[in-house]
């Protein structure tokens, strides 16, 4: 597809100041954590007086690392209500203005030894992760063209991927992971969001929000010519979207407001969000991020040198990388229940092979390196489903209407079990052992059987619809319009029994 510039601002801007920085707050304080444990304890020794004890020193680095992922979950929570009443585009400059702030607060910390101003832009910084996490995959639905809306979600999985290996690499003891030179991470975020600041009056508005949100004809009209190089294309969206404001005004007269509250409370909507939280849980209740938050004590579990454990853990980032990228490629050629079946699949194999490795890495020189090759295919299967997928099914199960707030409630879901995660993983390992490792895969199999039994399947299913659609045995029923807004329940229901029963 030919991409006309503004298109490519639109996607660029995004992934450098929101997706990247995402990423890259995640994982940048992996490499250097013993350095920054280090300067924590000379501030409060210096600033208080204080000498930690080991399980204090544990408990409180816990905390700063759980910091991130608190204010994510506030920041995707509250994502589509911001977005929807600001506008998406006002919303990223809020954000890479926040994602700035934060990197200069991670810098400046160092220096002037207060630990409060650390967790403060941790806490930023992990306001605009959960804004990115939620924004850019609204952003891409509702800017990319009808064919590639599905996919959308991929990209910004790959900017976020990048962002991780990007602050591994960076923050080894090599290059500016040290320990005079890690405040200066940070300058690799600061430089993409003050570059996403800069091309921000050039970032277009989506077409869906200008015409569905704004209401103005003339500003989705500018916005698709800005966007599409193919103007039979845009009569086509400008008519998609004229036939789906006439049937929301002919339904509602406040059909463009949906918030949290009228999500919970619409029922065939709520059977669609369920999927999407649970698709969301399920993504990080695998252990993912505790991997990533802890990889290295995993390696050096496994047996291997400090330097060997830091080379597998970006190898393993690289891995996710360029699967997460290529990933876009496979969503594109196979059905979403087989992807997040095999993904499922694979995890519980990799996390088996690398639980028993690590129980017997003194046995043998080589059984190190078997762990390392099962963290592999850990990372590798579940960048073939569970990565990427829970962004593309929530555009393609949710409606337009509220699709944002689907976004929002499952990237805060998905943040919150990240967090439960993170907290849990250290005290898992500490009574468990390689153990620990059997209860992400517990998790894994009550989704697998979740997903076979009731996610229906999306692949190859037109948008409009699954716009006015509901689940049923695996499978996309249309329904009427009235039967989607709550209307003419009783009728319904009652035949939906009749159905029932004459299928049994």
């Amino acid at each position: 597809m030919k991409m006309k510039p503004h298109m490519v601002i639109a996607v660029l801007a995004p992934i450098c100041g929101s997706s990247i920085p995402m990423g890259f707050n995640m994982g940048v304080l992996n490499m250097p954590q013993k350095f920054i444990r280090q300067w924590i304890q000379h501030c409060l020794l210096e600033q208080y007086n204080k000498v930690l004890t080991d399980n204090e020193e544990v408990i409180l680095w816990t905390s700063v690392v759980s910091t991130f992922l608190v204010g994510a979950m506030i920041g995707a929570l509250n994502c589509s209500s911001i977005a929807d009443k600001i506008g998406r585009k006002k919303t990223f400059l809020l954000n890479h203005i926040l994602c700035f702030i934060a990197s200069t607060l991670f810098t400046v910390s160092a220096y002037v030894n207060y630990i409060e101003v650390f967790v403060i832009g941790r806490f930023l910084s992990g306001l605009c992760g959960g804004i990115a996490s939620s924004l850019v995959p609204i952003y891409f639905s509702e800017m990319f063209p009808t064919q590639l809306k599905g996919v959308s979600g991929v990209i910004h999985v790959s900017g976020m991927s990048f962002g991780i290996l990007l602050s591994l690499i960076a923050g080894m003891n090599v290059i500016i992971g040290s320990e005079s030179y890690w405040p200066l991470l940070s300058v690799i975020t600061i430089v993409g969001s003050a570059g996403a600041l800069l091309v921000h009056p050039f970032i277009t508005e989506t077409p869906s929000y200008s015409f569905l949100k704004i209401h103005s004809e003339e500003k989705t009209y500018n916005a698709l010519q800005k966007l599409r190089s193919n103007k039979n294309d845009i009569e086509v969206e400008l008519s998609h979207l004229k036939e789906l404001k006439a049937k929301n005004n002919s339904k509602s007269t406040d059909e463009d407001n949906w918030d949290l509250k009228r999500v919970l409370k619409t029922p065939k909507i709520n059977i669609l969000l369920l999927n999407v939280v649970i698709l969301f849980g399920s993504q990080q209740l695998s252990g993912i991020n505790g991997s990533w938050f802890y990889s290295s004590m995993i390696f050096a579990l496994a047996g291997l040198k400090p330097m060997h454990s830091n080379l597998a853990t970006i190898l393993a980032s690289t891995a996710n990388w360029i699967m997460g990228s290529v990933s876009f490629l496979i969503a594109r050629k196979f059905p979403r229940r087989v992807l997040l079946l095999t993904s499922i699949t694979g995890c519980v194999l990799g996390l088996a092979s690398e639980s028993i490795s690590l129980y017997f890495s003194q046995e043998h020189i080589l059984i190190p390196y078997i762990s390392m090759v099962s963290f592999l295919i850990f990372i590798l299967s579940f960048c073939l489903g569970l990565g990427p997928l829970p962004y593309i099914m929530a555009v393609e199960l949710m409606p337009e209407g509220p699709r944002s707030v689907a976004l929002s409630l499952g990237t805060s879901v998905m943040w919150s079990c990240n967090l439960i995660v993170s907290i849990a993983f250290p005290l898992l390992n500490y009574y468990l052992g390689s153990f620990s490792l059997l209860v992400f895969m517990s998790f894994l199999i009550c989704s697998g059987i979740y997903i076979f039994i009731f996610l229906p399947e999306t692949f190859n299913t037109k948008q409009h619809t699954l716009e006015n659609s509901k689940i049923k045995n695996n499978s996309i029923i249309v329904i009427s319009s009235n039967e989607f807004e709550g209307k003419n329940e009783k009728k319904e229901n009652l035949n939906d029994k009749s159905k029932q029963t004459q299928n049994v």
